[in-house]
């Protein structure tokens, strides 16, 4: 197998076969060096059923079900400041990751007059409804 990697990393074979070839033994490499088996990169596979929320991040995700609206207007629909979001972004993001998708899919952000106007991924809905009960 002959191949070449170029300055910026990238990693170019003379055949799909023979890049198909590289990827797997790195992807073996990889993992045999993580002790994982699942190697690394590899996202978790989504758990069969999403951990139900509690607390601040349930509570705004119920106002963004509700209707789409600025974190500004979330927190004073919750009774909470904004202020004390960032906490709660970072175990939204961890849920996000658990449940087998990334956050920034999760919230759409739209850019508004006041602040972006955040709302739930359409594609997410269902997944966010059941974690929200």
């Amino acid at each position: 197998m002959s191949y070449k990697v170029n300055l910026d990393g990238s990693i170019e074979c003379a055949t799909a076969q023979e890049a198909l070839n590289l990827q797997t033994l790195i992807r073996q490499r990889t993992a045999h060096s993580n002790g994982n088996g699942n190697g690394a990169g590899q996202p978790k596979p989504a758990r069969a059923e999403p951990r139900v929320l509690s607390g601040l991040g349930c509570e705004f995700l119920r106002a963004l079900l509700e209707r789409p609206q600025t974190a500004k207007e979330a927190a004073e629909q919750i009774g909470s400041k904004v202020g004390s979001f960032p906490p709660m972004y970072r175990g939204l993001r961890k849920w996000a990751k658990d449940t087998g998708f990334d956050y920034d899919q999760l919230i759409v952000r739209t850019p508004g007059t006041h602040g972006d106007v955040l709302s739930i991924n359409a594609g997410l809905r269902s997944i966010v409804e059941g974690a929200v009960k």
